[in-house]
């Protein structure tokens, strides 16, 4: 796989995560709301690496096209990783959303 279409994955995967924590738009807004709190099995806002495999799993079964690209090249530990900016093993919030505009401003 090129390093550019895991790139995009991984900023890809960001934007998906990060749905839940904001208003997002789109028809799979509702479903990754509903999905982000079942992975979320420790209910502490965080996803850990085994909770985010999870959430993406579930939306690439639901249809997402971002989450059926990175199941479909396996790159979930890239991009959790990617994610994960402080290396402590959860995605948080504030990791999500700095994923997002990270994303957003390399697409402009």
């Amino acid at each position: 796989m090129h390093r550019s279409t895991l790139a995009a994955l991984t900023f890809a995967a960001a934007s998906l995560a990060l749905a839940p924590m904001a208003a997002a738009d789109g028809p799979f807004a509702d479903r990754a709301v509903a999905t982000f709190i079942a992975a979320d099995g420790n209910g502490d806002e965080h996803l850990s690496y085994e909770e985010f495999r999870s959430f993406i799993a579930t939306m690439a079964a639901h249809g997402q096209p971002t989450s059926q690209r990175i199941r479909a090249f396996g790159a979930y530990r890239m991009a959790f990783r990617r994610i994960d900016a402080n290396g402590d093993g959860l995605a948080s919030p504030n990791e999500l959303r700095a994923a997002d505009r990270s994303h957003r401003a390399e697409q402009s």
